[in-house]
Parts: structure tokens; C-alpha cells; sequence
């Protein structure tokens, strides 16, 4: 579980909220089914999948030859940030970049090169910019690549920055599974039916506006309250700065319900909580 932010993000500041250590949320992406293509895609898995945030259904290249995921947006947009989950880039020596275009037919490169190092989900921030067309040029490794989840939009950045007291999902270890116990006590053996880390994420005394304009729309997203009516799976980076390695991709958990709280003072401040349940 990796955050790759661009060198040139931290000189600019152009993307917003930089401040060291300000958890990421990504749950916006501008990818539909209609404006995605990709120069390979083997049978029954085409690149359409990634359109969807489902981690069962897949796109797959058919060669280790370079290759191209486009996006065309209709028009000139704003997005800072993808997010990849389920792939096999970090095992297979891939390398990708982010590259831009007005045209189409000019490229130009917008974020650093990176070469996931094993196969967990990950994200790239960079510079905030409008542009019509992006794509992921990928070179590939010892295998054609495939990923099941790619998210292009803009990224969310949470008011609190969080500190002692929460579990990064990575270190979660909440998992189904049957035990065999013998009438006499004996273990007997055991097998893991299913592996969904869970954590929760708090945030204290955010501004009443700021909740109101960010949290709450978040929320309803992510609990199939919102604009889809589907509940939204989205990447999470706790402290990207000082521990990159530690994001998830994950959901509220059906039955969780998501709590934004009025203190009640003097001051117009709320409290946010929710699980996050995920694939690492």
C-alpha cells in the first residue's frame, strides 16, 4: 500500500492542502465507461472494467510490449490524483507515469515515473491542472500488466491530521475463518474463508462549514446515500509523509453507519467517525 506524491507538488503547492502528513481520501474519479481506452486488453477483460470499482473484475494487457490507458474527459478538468488497487505492477517490475494532453496527440509527462514495490493498492498525487485527455503509460515488467481498480479525480484532503490511537489497516488483522476444536479441547486445524482488515478513522473538532461541505458529501458517497446510490469504495492514506506505505482501498462496512456530530459549544465544531473495511 504505497503514496507516490511528485517532487513538484511540494514546490508548487498548486494542488491545495499540502500540509506534512494530512490524510488523503480519494473517492472522485472521472472514469466511465465511456471514455476509457487502452491500446491491449485480452479477452473477457476489458479495459471498460476499470471503470467499475469492483476488485473481481479485471483489465489485462496481452503483451510486455509499452502501452497506454486514455481518458478522455469530454473537456478540460481538474484532477490530482490516481489510485490503483489490485494489480500486479509491483510484482512484475512495472513502471507507469501520468501524462497529459489538450489534443490528443501530444503527450506531455505531469507526475513522476514510479515503480510500485509489490502488488497493494497505492496512489500518486500531483499538480492540480485542467487537461482534456490524461492517460497511464505503463512499462511493463516480466508480464503483461493488469489492475482491476483505477480512480482519476481530485483528491480529498481531511481537515485533522491523525495521530495516537488509530490502527493503520495494514496492521489490522480481522479475518473470517473456521477453527477445529476436538471434544477434548485440541486445536485441530483452521482455514482463513475471508481477510477484510478494518479500522476506524476519527476526526475531532473539524469547523462546522468545512464538514458540511466535505465530510458530509464524502459520507453519503461512501454509504450509497449519494449521487450513484451505490456505496463507493475509495483509497485512504493516514499519513502519507511519514508512513507511505500504509494506505488501503476499502469501504464502510454494510451495518457501520457514519457519524458527523455537532459538539454542541460555543464554537461551530463537529466530529466525524466511520470503519473503513478493505483489500490490502
Amino acid at each position: 500500500m504505497s503514496i507516490y506524491i511528485s517532487s513538484g507538488v511540494l514546490i508548487s503547492g498548486s494542488s491545495g492542502d499540502f500540509r506534512e502528513d494530512g490524510p488523503l481520501i480519494g473517492y472522485r474519479t472521472r472514469i466511465t465507461f465511456d471514455n476509457i481506452t487502452a491500446d491491449e486488453e485480452e479477452v473477457g477483460f476489458p479495459v471498460t472494467n476499470l471503470s467499475n470499482e469492483t476488485t473481481s473484475e479485471m483489465w489485462k494487457g496481452t503483451s510486455t510490449d509499452p502501452q497506454y490507458i486514455t481518458v478522455d474527459l469530454g473537456a478540460a478538468l481538474q484532477c490530482d490524483y490516481i489510485g490503483i488497487a489490485r494489480h500486479n505492477l509491483g510484482s512484475t517490475g512495472a513502471t507507469i507515469q501520468v501524462e497529459v494532453s489538450s489534443d490528443g496527440a501530444t503527450w506531455d509527462e505531469h507526475a513522476d515515473a514510479i515503480a510500485p514495490t509489490d502488488d497493494s493498492p497505492l496512489m500518486q498525487r500531483f499538480d492540480r491542472e485542467a487537461h482534456r485527455y490524461w492517460r497511464l503509460a505503463i512499462t511493463p515488467g516480466s508480464e503483461a500488466p493488469e489492475m482491476a481498480v483505477l480512480y482519476l479525480g481530485l483528491v480529498m484532503v481531511l481537515q485533522r491530521n491523525i495521530y495516537g490511537g488509530h490502527t493503520p489497516i495494514r496492521y489490522s488483522y480481522e479475518n473470517t475463518s473456521s477453527v477445529g476444536i476436538s471434544e477434548s479441547g485440541q486445536f485441530l486445524g483452521a482455514v482463513a474463508r475471508r481477510a477484510n482488515p478494518t479500522t476506524q478513522v476519527t476526526q475531532k473538532n473539524l469547523t462546522a462549514a468545512w464538514a458540511r461541505s466535505h465530510m458530509a458529501p464524502f459520507l453519503k458517497e461512501a454509504v450509497g446515500m449519494g449521487t450513484t446510490a451505490r456505496r463507493i469504495p475509495f483509497f485512504f492514506a493516514w499519513r502519507p509523509t511519514s508512513y507511505p506505505l500504509e494506505v488501503g482501498f476499502g469501504w464502510i462496512p454494510p451495518g457501520s453507519a457514519p457519524t458527523l456530530t455537532n459538539q454542541g459549544t460555543g464554537v461551530a465544531l463537529m466530529d466525524a467517525a466511520f470503519s473503513f473495511q478493505g483489500v490490502v
